[in-house]
């Protein structure tokens, strides 16, 4: 009762300000020059935080008025015809404010945030998008800054102010129309694009979209040319990822022949994490960059991804989980093979076999029984493990090489083996969060898939018997309980997720974990926090890697890796020591354990 009466207060509190406001606003003398202050109430209104900007704007001879008090002449619909998916309540708020003072030549926004801040990375940019005809100064603050650092910005924006003419007509906000919900809507022509979110998995995709009809292509692994194209159109704070794939796609549609149309294939999430900004930031690049032949597909996790026809969808998860089982035995091979540089030539002519056999609608089943047995002709399986090291983190950044600096690639290296969370651990538990929220009867049609699913999955994971037979993945209820020791099911993203399987992976033995994210992740910063706080509940060490497509941050990996080695190598030789001590027979200082330490003894 004491909070519903809260609620009530609260709206009247906010109708008096307004009306207050509306007041203040018409007391503002003509042709006078007034700065809005846009942002989060903690940023606007504490004096702290703020560091005093509202009072040295004012020194400086101007009206100072914050956001709550303009009257909106845009809602919350026009804010999202214009950018989709914009779930926040603060972005909706902050870009409507923005719309609203458009078409208010004397007012001019200054935009406060905080550096690094989550939602703001992709909400700055919507709001840059919308000011761009008239002066605006966004500000990002830190606890390093102070009011007078800032005061030469400011001070150069209302220089600008002075000289601005003002414009006669307001340019109209269009609504995107760049993003595609519904297959049916891409032309039969059209090339889909589709990013390298997995080593293996997308050119297992595109060759069974392309036996079904569709002119589908994986774009391949990226360079730092593409990332840097990327990043050229963003305001630099955004995920790795947003940034990569449209430098990677815009490359791509160099290529396109007069007069055909390119489709970027960018799903999306509901929120909170970020992800869910990618399509639209990437559809006003698209604008920028003057592609007018070119699209973004982008069907939501609100229906679990349903937007193939059963029978496609039903081989486009068998080619998810062939992807992923392929690549497991990709790592949990190659640090074994006698010859490291053939292993990894007989994947990439197995995964060229396997698409073409998809491409033809011809079975595969004996293309990996062969590679098993190959396999199993040169390496024995038997021999004693060598430290495990379990990856988990951010969906793109983890599987895609390029994001992550190939960092399977430098923990084998180092002497270890590595162990991939696969791609399907995300469909997995999408499908469980629309079964929790959908009504009975949908909650019984998706049971049934879901049992489904896991039944091809399972058949898919016969293939690779008995290498794998001990590296099966864990229920994603089984990563759900043990992940909300910490984050609560209802708050929903990948970071329950994370911390979910790097537990299990220390209950499978795991030596290390890594947890790899873009920079300024806040699922990763949420997991980053809870795994330095609570190591004696993970039991393993974790190592938190943040990538923004530049230095060498894998390396990291290696420090600990040889921290592991050494101190298992230290304890055979204690208790070889202390065994010599009391038999008196003569042994090896040291045997081997697949660690890289030099071994003297056949056994």
């Amino acid at each position: 009762k004491a909070f519903k009466k809260g609620l009530v207060e609260l709206d009247r509190y906010r109708r008096n300000l307004m009306a207050i406001g509306k007041t203040l606003i018409e007391r503002i003398p003509e042709n006078s020059k007034v700065i809005v202050l846009l942002g989060r109430s903690y940023n606007l209104y504490h004096k702290v935080l703020n560091l005093g900007i509202p009072e040295l704007i004012e020194s400086l001879g101007y009206t100072v008025i914050p956001m709550d008090i303009i009257p909106d002449t845009a809602c919350n619909t026009d804010v999202v015809e214009r950018f989709p998916d914009m779930y926040w309540h603060l972005g909706q708020k902050i870009l409507r404010k923005a719309l609203s003072l458009a078409g208010r030549p004397e007012m001019f926004p200054l935009l406060i945030s905080n550096f690094s801040c989550g939602p703001d990375s992709f909400i700055l940019s919507y709001f840059e998008e919308i000011c761009r005809h008239k002066p605006y100064l966004i500000l990002e603050l830190d606890e390093h800054g102070s009011a007078t650092g800032y005061q030469t910005r400011i001070e150069a924006f209302c220089d600008m102010i002075e000289q601005y003419a003002g414009q006669k007509t307001q340019p109209k906000h269009r609504p995107s129309s760049r993003i595609q919900y519904r297959l049916d809507d891409i032309k039969g022509d059209a090339r889909i694009w589709i990013p390298q979110i997995h080593p293996y998995i997308p050119q297992l995709w595109a060759s069974v979209l392309q036996h079904r009809g569709f002119h589908a292509i994986a774009m391949g692994e990226e360079t730092s040319f593409q990332c840097n194209a990327g990043r050229a159109y963003c305001r630099g704070s955004e995920c790795l990822p947003a940034a990569l794939t449209i430098g990677k796609f815009l490359s791509c549609t160099d290529s396109a022949p007069p007069g055909s149309s390119d489709v970027l294939f960018m799903p999306r999430a509901e929120g909170p994490c970020r992800f869910g900004q990618y399509a639209t930031l990437q559809s006003e690049i698209l604008d920028r960059a003057g592609k007018d032949n070119a699209y973004i597909f982008s069907p939501t996790s609100e229906n679990g991804y349903a937007f193939l026809n059963k029978k496609t969808e039903c081989e486009v998860w068998k080619a998810t989980c062939l992807g992923d089982m392929l690549y497991k035995l990709r790592c949990r091979t190659m640090p074994y093979h006698p010859q490291p540089e053939m292993c990894e030539i007989i994947f990439k002519r197995t995964l060229r076999e396997i698409s073409t056999k998809m491409l033809m609608g011809e079975d595969f089943s004996d293309t990996i029984r062969l590679l098993v047995h190959e396999l199993n002709c040169c390496i024995d399986y038997n021999q004693p493990r060598k430290p495990l090291v379990g990856i988990v983190g951010e969906i793109f950044v983890r599987l895609n090489s390029f994001s992550n600096q190939h960092v399977v690639e430098t923990i084998e290296s180092c002497g270890a083996e590595a162990w991939l969370s696969p791609f399907t651990e995300w469909v997995h538990y999408v499908l469980a969060l629309v079964s929790k929220k959908a009504a009975l009867k949908t909650r019984l049609g998706l049971f049934v898939k879901r049992r489904y699913i896991q039944k091809l999955e399972q058949d898919i994971s016969k293939l690779f018997s008995p290498v794998l037979d001990n590296m099966h993945e864990p229920h994603v209820s089984q990563l759900i309980e043990k992940g909300q020791r910490f984050v609560p099911v209802d708050f929903e993203g990948e970071a329950i997720l994370t911390l979910g399987r790097a537990k299990l992976f220390a209950d499978q033995g795991a030596a290390l974990v890594v947890n790899c994210s873009p920079f300024g992740c806040m699922p990763g910063r949420i997991t980053s926090y809870i795994f330095q706080n609570n190591p004696e509940y993970f039991e393993v060490p974790v190592v938190n890697l943040f990538f923004d497509g530049i230095g060498d941050i894998a390396s990291q990996v290696a420090i600990y890796l040889k921290s592991i080695t050494l101190t298992r190598a230290e304890m055979q030789h204690q208790f070889f020591s202390s065994f010599k001590k009391r038999s008196g027979k003569r042994y090896p200082s040291v045997i081997s354990d697949n660690t890289g330490v030099q071994n003297d003894h056949p056994s």
